[in-house]
């Protein structure tokens, strides 16, 4: 495993822990609680400075030139992974005017939760595909230079103590979102989402679906193809390919036209189907679109506040 990209994974886990924050205080507007902006605002320049010029400048500016140098064979995938920086970007452009206001409203939760759910895809998809690829095919030589690469830019963006001042930012965050009000209690499917999350395409490999649900911790992932969810796939339901998941598309495995509950099912009737059905998760879509997932720990998570 390269250095370089084992310091990738750990600015991944500090992003983790502001993005779960936030969730938090996506969960209490729509629960109707009053937030205050300072801890949202905060999020966004901490997100602004980490993510942007810190995290994915390491990415942009060292790591992919040190990987195309090396020939990476999906040409599309670099492109497509500096696409997806923009358009966090363009969000926070988006959520900085809706922060200079007293309480957060309007269109800042939708925002947020938008931002939330581009990371966490974007994360999961480099741990499982990105940063493994460059372990394959970087040398020790190329992860020196790309370290060193690495250093000059964080002396840049904050200077020297600059890991030990974002663990700082990250912490204070996380207990100032931790310390607001505690939402009102969801009471239908949609409440309960906190984004739509990753998904698989019919046509991907079994290794790549494997690999996304070992990062994400999870045991199941909804299949979508043109904006459709078509089916769900389970970790039981590839057992039956194990030692094949590299040339075995999801197609093979998953189960189509999976069942779904709407964004107003009750959340006792999503408990009642994943109990009586012996589900893990179960999609939450509107007219055949993908809205997010429910799973069993989201409502354990309910079960836990009552205690």
């Amino acid at each position: 495993m390269v250095r370089s990209c084992e310091r990738l994974r750990h600015e991944h886990d500090l992003i983790g822990r502001v993005l779960t924050g936030v969730e938090g205080l996506v969960d209490r507007v729509r629960g109707g609680a009053d937030v205050p902006a300072p801890p949202v605002s905060g999020a966004v320049e901490f997100f602004a400075t980490f993510i942007e010029r810190w995290h994915e400048a390491k990415e942009e500016l060292a790591l992919f030139p040190a990987l195309a140098a090396r020939g990476v064979p999906q040409a599309r995938l670099i492109d497509t992974l500096q696409s997806e920086h923009e358009e966090g970007r363009a969000l926070l452009r988006a959520l900085r005017p809706l922060c200079r206001v007293r309480c957060i409203d309007g269109g800042a939760p939708a925002l947020l939760a938008t931002y939330v759910g581009l990371q966490r895809r974007h994360m999961a998809f480099e741990n499982a595909s990105l940063y493994p690829h460059a372990d394959d095919v970087m040398t020790m030589h190329e992860d020196r230079q790309v370290c060193d690469a690495f250093d000059r830019i964080e002396a840049e963006v904050v200077g020297p103590a600059g890991g030990r001042i974002f663990l700082v930012l990250a912490d204070a965050l996380t207990e100032a979102c931790g310390a607001l009000p505690v939402a009102a209690r969801p009471r239908s499917a949609g409440e309960l989402i906190r984004a739509r999350g990753s998904t698989v395409g019919p046509d991907d490999s079994l290794s790549h679906a494997a690999g996304l649900m070992e990062s994400l911790g999870v045991r199941e992932l909804p299949v979508v193809e043109r904006d459709v969810l078509v089916g769900i796939v389970s970790r039981g339901d590839m057992e039956a390919h194990r030692g094949h998941f590299e040339w075995t598309a999801v197609r093979a495995a998953m189960t189509p036209d999976p069942v779904t509950v709407t964004p107003d099912a009750a959340v006792n009737a999503v408990a009642r189907l994943l109990r009586e059905r012996g589900f893990n998760a179960v999609p939450v879509g509107i007219a055949g679109k993908l809205v997010g997932m429910i799973r069993r720990s989201d409502l354990l998570g309910l079960l836990d506040e009552k205690t």
